[in-house]
């Protein structure tokens, strides 16, 4: 089956479309013609393989690693830089035409660091046959791996040694700037602590929690977050706070700083991280900010999970009235969903920006800052 592709899909998938049917093309680029392979046929929809490339796009290229295609950790080195990030900026700028109704500027451009070796963090799984490597794409199948050209030099020479001194069968590895902590993922384990340092602060973390997976360009967020700090003084709320990334910068920019986590092994860090005087609070983000004390914050930071703000939290923006708020997502669909909603209801889009976090692969990291126009 030959196909021409169109635009690329979220999630790395070029589309395509023969007879009719919306083809999603696993390695395929947009502008090309291929040759397919149909993997899964539903009644509107197809999803399908490269065979063959006929007319390849001019940022084509071959893949850097031996193991790409096999491996599931990466779905975009079939493309260059500069094409992997044209790829992701249109994707964005879809989605927020599609689910937002907002035109994204043509001036909007991608802040992107290193394509290679930036990765700190991974998560590694053992074979049947007792070797390490991670999984196949869509497949619980473990890929052997000896080298991973994402990973930073440090996560590489040290992964091989801490998986070796445990018996798990999947071990969750981050490296800090000061020390290394792996964790045998299993919820009753605790996992040794580490620390890293971001711009001048130090933080403690370990491989159990969240944390970027590449620090310099969580360097860049951060600076462009702050950048956006509408004013000094008042109260600031660090919503999904983690381990209190956020909530330590905002310390020196005002009198009162709440930081709200439900998961208590980051609110432990976040304890060691952030001075006493701020506010840890253990609950759920949508119940709380619901509440008196979550009301009425000079700035609300949010950093959700890629699902997005849920329902009962967008409404509840509504109730607490924070004057601003900085949204951080690793999702540009559900953040342009958010973002249509809120503005919707009264917000106003001030600006949107972009961060190429996770070079090889579809993902994109984004900021948008909004004020409430109450």
């Amino acid at each position: 089956m030959i196909c021409q592709t169109d635009i690329m899909a979220q999630g790395g998938s070029a589309l395509g479309r023969y007879q009719g049917k919306i083809i999603f093309i696993e390695g395929a680029l947009p502008g090309e013609k291929v040759q397919i392979e149909i993997i899964k046929a539903k009644k509107d929809f197809a999803q399908a393989r490269v065979v063959k490339v006929l007319e390849p796009s001019p940022y084509r290229i071959d893949a850097t690693c031996p193991l790409y295609g096999v491996c599931g950790g990466c779905n975009m080195q079939h493309a260059n830089i500069a094409g992997q990030r044209k790829f992701k900026k249109e994707v964005a700028a879809d989605a927020f035409k599609r689910m937002g109704k907002i035109d994204l500027p043509a001036s909007l451009t991608i802040s992107g660091g290193e394509p290679w070796e930036y990765r700190s963090r991974a998560r590694f799984h053992q074979s049947p046959q007792q070797k390490w490597g991670f999984l196949r794409a869509q497949s619980r199948q473990v890929v052997p791996v000896a080298h991973c050209p994402l990973l930073t030099p440090g996560l590489q020479k040290n992964w091989p040694q801490q998986v070796a001194k445990q018996k798990a069968r999947q071990m969750q590895i981050w490296e800090g700037t000061a020390g290394i902590s792996a964790w045998d993922t299993h919820p009753r384990t605790k996992a040794p602590a580490a620390q890293t340092q971001i711009l001048h602060k130090t933080f403690s973390a370990d491989a159990s929690v969240f944390f970027q997976s590449n620090l310099p360009m969580t360097e860049v967020l951060l600076e462009r977050v702050l950048h956006h700090i509408p004013s000094s003084g008042g109260r600031a709320i660090d919503l999904f706070s983690g381990v209190g990334v956020f909530a330590a910068f905002l310390e020196e920019h005002f009198e009162q700083v709440q930081a709200v986590e439900r998961h208590l092994g980051c609110m432990e860090h976040a304890r060691r991280n952030l001075r006493p005087s701020t506010e840890f609070v253990n609950a759920p983000a949508e119940t709380w900010l619901t509440s008196k004390s979550g009301r009425h914050a000079d700035l609300l930071v949010v950093d959700p999970p890629r699902t997005g703000l849920p329902a009962n939290l967008r409404q509840s923006l509504v109730a607490a009235r924070p004057r601003n708020m900085i949204y951080v997502s690793c999702d540009p669909v559900t953040l342009a969903r958010d973002a249509g909603e809120l503005v919707r209801a009264g917000w106003e889009l001030q600006a949107v920006e972009a961060f190429d976090f996770y070079p090889q692969s579809h993902h994109l990291e984004m900021l948008a800052v909004f004020k409430n126009a109450d």
